[in-house]
């Protein structure tokens, strides 16, 4: 569904409304939608795949904007930081970004191919020898991270189910580390590396993933009805 009328689409107004929202947070000049990085990353693979969709004209200028942003903050060494200005990068992050870059491609915008060629830089500058990913340069592999570093190896350099490096990281920081786990923010990047792989490897994990979504979403008719709480996040706990 987009913001665009029609006659089957029930939610045109209030994604037309989150548009202009987003918009309207946006500086016209240097693209910046504010916040963070982290925000400025997610708004803008959002105002992408909108105008990707849609090719409405009026969202064209903010979604290459927002792309321009991303590739002025970027790194000499690849990466990106909280800010938007040329810190050395971590790859929380630089998910978001490269995320963000590989949207405004597939849209049309202008994507310079130097910038995707600076990312698989840092992306290699954080993967260790078991085949891990790292918050920054030399330190050790996690699972979330390594989650980011499989997901942007997969859109970046078509990293597929049979690449054998693939194939090793996924067993030893994913198959390990299944579903069933109060962490949002591993799940969606593990869950996206699943989903490309495909296979009997997904349907396993989307099996695992769907049933403990269900069970632990907020069922009592309050306001949170529908939602996760992060209380027991291992991540979402720390923002409340």
């Amino acid at each position: 569904h987009t913001h665009k009328l029609n006659a089957k689409n029930p939610y045109d107004k209030v994604i037309d409304k989150g548009l202009k929202f987003l918009i309207r947070s946006q500086d016209a000049d240097t693209g910046y939608f504010g916040g963070t990085m982290y925000a400025h990353g997610l708004a803008t693979i959002a105002i992408c795949e909108a105008y990707g969709m849609s090719k409405d004209p009026a969202l064209k200028k903010p979604a290459q904007t927002a792309i321009n942003l991303i590739v002025k903050a970027q790194h000499e060494a690849g990466g990106w930081r909280y800010t938007p200005a040329q810190n050395p990068g971590d790859m929380s992050v630089f998910g978001w970004q490269a995320m963000a870059l590989k949207t405004g491609q597939a849209a049309g915008l202008d994507v310079a191919d130097a910038t995707l060629k600076n990312a698989k830089m840092f992306l290699n500058s954080c993967g260790n020898d078991d085949e891990g990913y790292c918050y920054t340069p030399g330190a050790s592999s996690t699972m979330r991270l390594t989650a980011i570093g499989l997901m942007t190896r997969q859109h970046l350099e078509n990293w597929g189910p049979k690449d054998k490096r693939m194939i090793k990281a996924v067993d030893a920081f994913i198959k390990t580390n299944p579903p069933d786990r109060h962490d949002v923010y591993y799940t969606y990047y593990a869950t996206n590396v699943m989903f490309q792989l495909g296979g009997k490897s997904w349907r396993e994990w989307n099996e695992k993933m769907r049933e403990f979504l269900l069970q632990n979403q907020e069922n009592d008719k309050g306001e949170h009805f529908g939602s996760w709480s992060p209380e027991r996040d291992q991540i979402g706990r720390a923002h409340v």
